[in-house]
């Protein structure tokens, strides 16, 4: 009883799995990036080293030349000339999946790595004794859904070479100023570390970084986006070590603001509990004058931009760069 349960659970489990992931697929392909203009926000953050790096394109086409969208499944590396001019004329739709398919040439090894193990977890369920013919019937469906993913990143991605993947961070940003909210928290988290090889050989990425990352900060939390809360509330502490926190550095003031902010859109019980807690150690590093200047700021933000959950929002454990399949 117990071994047909387990199997059943591996089932759903798979099938839970699939939808998840040929739906985030076909929703990178088919749906349209969020390209409103983002308004001034209430960052009250460090100003970036340098703020003269436009965070927020408009649409500039040269009517004049005709460029088309590419088809969404052929080659990138056919496609990836075309996509960049597109791009670089404010095409958010072709910066969005420019960065979509590039982002998963770049994890290519580790996405077929996990495709490879659910591969063989299944087929040991379906292989199992006790198995029904249905369980093994869904098992296999689903095993050759994953064979299909593994088929088209290799013809997604074969032919990408390195300089291709240097590009990652500004097509990211690119992606991200031109309304891709992915693209934008992956880039305000992660940066140029996304592609660290890349990173190291172009330091200049890093300035890049510093005169944007601000500008994108403040369209996020504009557009109401609770990741980029959750990041600057970590980021502001003592024990942030992401590229953000270089940006931000250590702030008690800055953390209290963020983390009652979040607090404020928060719904989910255990975690309304820790981040009461958050804030009364926080608090305790404060003056009053600093704690009613904070809990003002949050309201505010909150009333003028928020009208969802954050911890509906914002996972426990969560990657502001997911690692998703872009087909």
């Amino acid at each position: 009883m117990k071994r047909r349960l387990l199997l059943l659970a591996i089932a759903v489990a798979s099938v839970v799995a699939t939808g998840y992931l040929v739906i985030r697929s076909r929703a990178r392909i088919e749906g349209q990036p969020d390209t409103s203009a983002a308004s001034e926000a209430g960052h009250q953050g460090k100003p970036a080293l340098a703020r003269a790096g436009q965070a927020t394109k408009t649409q500039q086409i040269n009517l004049t030349t005709n460029l088309e969208l590419p088809p969404a499944q052929a080659p990138l590396a056919d496609t990836f000339a075309t996509l960049k001019q597109l791009a670089d004329r404010g095409d958010a739709a072709a910066a969005s999946r420019l960065y979509q398919q590039l982002t998963s040439c770049n994890k290519r090894p580790a996405l077929e790595r996990m495709l490879t193990n659910e591969i063989a977890q299944m087929q040991t369920a379906a292989d199992a004794i006790g198995a029904t013919k249905e369980d093994r019937a869904q098992l296999r469906t689903n095993i050759e859904k994953r064979r299909g993913m593994i088929a088209q990143l290799f013809t997604r991605c074969d032919g990408v070479d390195a300089a291709e993947l240097a590009e990652l961070s500004s097509i990211s940003l690119e992606a991200a100023q031109l309304g891709d909210a992915e693209a934008r928290t992956c880039y305000i988290h992660r940066g140029p570390m996304t592609n660290p090889h890349a990173a190291l050989a172009n330091p200049e990425l890093f300035s890049e970084y510093a005169a944007n990352v601000a500008p994108l900060i403040d369209a996020a939390l504009a557009q109401g986006d609770w990741r980029v809360v959750d990041m600057l509330r970590y980021a502001y502490g003592p024990g942030g070590n992401a590229l953000l926190s270089g940006h931000t550095g250590t702030d008690p003031a800055m953390q209290y603001r963020y983390t009652r902010l979040f607090r404020l859109g928060a719904t989910d019980a255990y975690r309304i509990s820790t981040l009461d807690a958050d804030l009364a150690r926080q608090s305790r590093q404060l003056d009053p004058a600093q704690v009613v200047d904070a809990d003002a700021w949050a309201q505010r933000s909150y009333e003028e931009h928020f009208n969802t959950s954050s911890t509906d929002a914002v996972e426990r454990s969560w990657d502001a760069c997911e690692l998703s399949i872009h087909l």
